[in-house]
């Protein structure tokens, strides 16, 4: 049976929170910074009292701060995939398997959101 293409992980579109900055480290390593909006009670009750603002970093290596540049809001992961294969000649299950670990890590760091495609209601 064929996957239906609106089911597959790959056609999603990652997005990067605006709260993130970008700082280049030595050779193609990256860090990136981003300021978490509050998700909880005690979270707003905390920023808009004390000023306090929840941070997250995360250091990318060549291949995570290749995969960084390739988002642009446009791009699937699928396409992004292909562009870390051809750059690192990974496997496509490697390739597949590391884009959706990344995007994982990067999702719960809060740093990236993804962009679903719409499904087809006639489908």
């Amino acid at each position: 049976m064929a996957q239906n293409k609106t089911n597959d992980p790959l056609q999603a579109v990652p997005v990067i929170n605006s709260t993130v900055t970008t700082v280049h480290l030595e050779g193609n390593t990256l860090r990136l910074d981003c300021v978490l909006a509050p998700v909880n009670a005690i979270e707003r009750f905390f920023a808009a009292r004390l000023g306090f603002k929840k941070r997250t970093r995360l250091l990318l290596d060549a291949a995570g701060s290749f995969f960084w540049n390739s988002i642009d809001g446009v791009r699937t992961l699928g396409e992004i995939e292909k562009l870390l294969r051809n750059q690192y000649g990974f496997e496509t299950q490697k390739s597949c398997d590391a884009v959706m670990e990344f995007t994982k890590k990067m999702m719960l760091k809060r740093v990236i959101f993804l962009r679903l495609p719409e499904r087809n209601r006639d489908a």
